[in-house]
Order: structure tokens, then sequence, then C-alpha cells
């Protein structure tokens, strides 16, 4: 049966051949408090038309909806496909590989009414990563600055990415939607003409995202050079911070990628081994130098992520170890 009226809250879930992901961020929508909502799942993969719409039906919820592409248009066209198709006043996103907590829409939409003008509002997210490489941390960005569109295109702060946020229509229709010609960072982009509207901050934890370095298009070297470049000119960014930009994002990548592929870790999965998959103390040098042997070039960048990221889980440990709720969504 058809809605007879239109719903609050739209929600745009662009996919890509992650059936078994989407499953999990299909059933944290369902599992929503607020339930005015509808839901348009985008399908970029021409061949899992058939096995998405099946999922859905599985769903037997008719808040559900798909749209299926002609296949490789890339999440911000997938997203935009989704802005076109729904009519809800409030725009939300998720991708296909994170999900949200039951209170997310319910805490998002009271801010939007409490305001009551156009606006973006954010919340904090829990970021664990697959496999369990580093530990999980919580994302707080915090209140925003006064000087918004430069702490954004600076990189001084950031509300998250277009899963943390919800949006009102109306700064779209001010706006525009994503640009599809590049290949990432479009959601940067987006924040920063969106920057004319207040953005409101709910401290609350309200999703999380699976952080993992492979079939990322952020991740990919030769579309973030591309992307990185694209913005930083049309953005007025100088030649020497787009290169500083090129090489921080596809080292980290590149190397988590290096390190989250070694033999050893390939086997630990596969037999399930905890202490391998997991290692205490500095297991973590032996998965170092298996890359080291494999890409020599890369030695010193590769010691250094490892170096950087044990370091990182170390601080972490010390600024979160009185983080139940943290330890308990990451863990479920």
């Amino acid at each position: 049966m058809a809605r007879l009226q239109q719903p609050t809250v739209s929600v745009i879930v662009p996919t890509c051949a992650r059936l078994a992901r989407l499953r999990l961020a299909l059933a944290s929508i369902r599992e929503q408090s607020f339930v005015d909502w509808e839901c348009w799942v985008v399908n970029d993969r021409r061949s899992d038309a058939a096995a998405v719409r099946a999922l859905l039906d599985e769903m037997c919820d008719e808040r559900f909806h798909l749209i299926s592409t002609p296949g490789g248009v890339g999440p911000a066209a997938g997203r935009n496909a989704g802005l076109a198709a729904s009519s809800g006043p409030i725009v939300a996103f998720l991708d296909d590989d994170d999900r949200w907590l039951p209170a997310k829409l319910e805490l998002h939409v009271a801010e939007h009414r409490r305001f009551g003008s156009p606006a973006v509002v954010y919340s904090q997210s829990a970021h664990v990563w697959e496999g369990g490489l580093f530990r999980p941390f919580r994302d707080a960005p915090g209140a925003p600055p006064d000087d918004l569109s430069p702490a954004l295109l600076e990189e001084r702060f950031w509300p998250g990415a277009p899963p943390a946020i919800t949006v009102s229509r109306a700064c779209f229709d001010a706006v525009g939607a994503f640009d599809v010609d590049l290949p990432c960072r479009e959601d940067q982009e987006l924040m920063l003409r969106l920057a004319r509207f207040p953005f409101r901050y709910v401290p609350v934890l309200t999703m999380v995202v699976t952080e993992h370095a492979a079939g990322r298009l952020s991740a990919d070297p030769e579309g973030l050079i591309r992307a990185l470049h694209r913005f930083g000119s049309s953005w007025g960014v100088p030649e020497i911070r787009q290169r500083d930009w090129v090489r921080q994002r596809v080292l980290m990548y590149a190397m988590i990628g290096e390190l989250d592929a070694s033999l050893a870790r390939r086997i630990a999965r596969l037999h399930g081994y905890g202490t391998l998959a997991r290692p205490s103390g500095y297991g973590w040098l032996r998965w170092s130098w298996w890359g080291l042997r494999r890409r020599p070039a890369a030695a010193l960048r590769l010691l250094g992520l490892a170096l950087g990221g044990r370091a990182f889980c170390r601080l972490n440990r010390v600024l979160h170890a009185a983080d139940p709720e943290l330890e308990r969504v990451a863990g479920s």
C-alpha cells in the first residue's frame, strides 16, 4: 500500500557490491526509534540488482525503495539520485558499510525541530577497524567554530562523513547536490557549500563507522590525486598543500592496506586464532617486517605507519579507558 503522506526523513543509501554489509546497514535503519522515514537504496552494480531487490523484499517494509543505476556512477551520483527521488524535508545518508544506533534519527529530528530553520545537524561516531587492526575510537567533533568555512577548508573542523549528518532539504535546494565530477572528497566540497547554513551539534554517539582499507574510493591513489587537485584548485588551495594532501592520504591507505593484507593476518582470520588476529605486545612488528620484505622501497614509510599506529592505539587507550559505551558499541 502506498504512503498517503510525505515522510519526515528521507534516508539515502548508496551501495555497490557489499550485500552482507548492506543487510546490517538496512537493519539499523529499520531499528530506529523514530519511524516516520523512507529509505532509498541506490544500487550501483547492475549484476546485484536482483539480490538487492530480494534483500528489500525480505525486509517486508514498504518504506524501503530501490533505485538501480546503469552501474559504476559512484556514490556522489547515487546520493543525488536518491535526493531526486525522495521527498522528506530532512535528508539523511548512510553508507552500506556503516550502521546507525537506534536513537540517531530521533535525536537529529528533535534538533532540527528545536532550531526551526534549515540547518545541518551532526553528532558523534564510533570508528571500528575491521579485523581489529586499530582500537575503536570515538569521533566527537564538538560545536562548530565561528569561522566555519575556513575551518572546513583547512581541516581544523569536520562534522563527519555524510552518514554522520542530516540536512534540511531546503539547504540542498539552495546550494545544489554532490559534485559528481569528484571521485572522492565530494563530501568536503559539499560541506563548504553548506557552510552558509547553521551547523547544529548533538553530543551523543549515534553511529558506527566501519573502517577498512579495501574497496574504498578514498583509498584509490589515482582517484584521490585527481579529486584533491581538482577540489584544491577550485577552492583556491595552494599547490603545496594539495601535494601534501595527496602524499598523506595515499601513504596512509596504502600502508594500512599493506599491514592489513599480510599473510599472517589472513591465516589468523581463516583459523580464528585471536592471539594472531589481535596480537598483544608488539606482534605488529612481525607484519611490518613482512611488508618490508615485500615492498623494500616503502620500508621507512611502512615502519613509520606501524609506529604511528601503535602510538595512536596507546593514546586512544588512555583517552578512552573509561568509555564503556564505546566498547559496547564497538563489540556489538
